[in-house]
């Protein structure tokens, strides 16, 4: 069922009807994605992080490949809480909300609707979950954080090891997690002492094994 509504199926299906898409190469990090100008943004390739109009350091989520940026204007909801910005190079792909409007009712592409929505809700439940351990105060904070970037952008079956993209930076991972400067780094010393995290040619390495006995601790 995935694999028959993938944004890669959705592409097919915006070419088959005849309408048209603009293609955008974005060279370096920090272009900001308007979210509310008559265009969803489907992300082809790289990273983007929404941050906080109120609190601009914080980042809320973090979303890359095949998730779709603007999913409010289908719903016409003015509502517009988070500015996105490119963490890397990135491809996309703007379609015009009208025309998805259109393929939309169509009973054969409503499988899209649900999948279109999931993979953004779901960077919003990764986010929320870690949240909610920072307040339960737990152990090794930072642990769930990592965890959640990965679900959220990682797109590899499961692995002992996961490479981050070396635009997830010590400074994004520290804005993500909304821990406190002394205790982020209090956490991060403390993964790369066991081995959990490591960087290497300027990537964060993370070593699931590890990651997973803390976590079941």
């Amino acid at each position: 069922m995935k694999a028959l509504f993938s944004y890669k199926e959705f592409i097919n299906m915006m070419e088959k009807n005849h309408l048209p898409v603009i293609k955008q190469n974005i060279p370096e990090k920090g272009s900001s994605i308007s979210v509310h100008d008559g265009y969803l943004t489907l992300i082809i390739s790289g990273i983007v992080a929404g941050y906080c109009q109120n609190q601009p350091e914080n980042i809320m989520n973090l979303v890359g490949e095949g998730c779709f940026l603007g999913m409010a204007q289908l719903v016409e909801d003015d509502t517009i809480p988070l500015n996105y910005q490119t963490l890397s190079a990135c491809t996309l792909y703007r379609y015009r909300i009208e025309d998805i409007q259109y393929v939309l009712t169509f009973p054969e592409n409503y499988g899209f609707q649900y999948f279109m929505t999931k993979k953004l809700a779901n960077s919003f439940f990764y986010k929320a979950e870690s949240i909610s351990y920072l307040q339960s105060n737990v152990k090794h904070r930072l642990a769930y954080v990592v965890k959640g970037i990965i679900k959220s952008i990682i797109k590899e079956e499961e692995k002992d090891v996961y490479i981050l993209p070396s635009c997830i930076t010590t400074t994004v991972l520290r804005n993500y997690s909304t821990i406190s400067s002394s205790a982020f780094y209090s956490n991060l010393a403390a993964l790369r002492e066991i081995g959990a995290i490591t960087k290497i040619n300027h990537c964060w390495h993370v070593n699931m094994e590890k990651l997973n006995f803390l976590l079941g601790e």
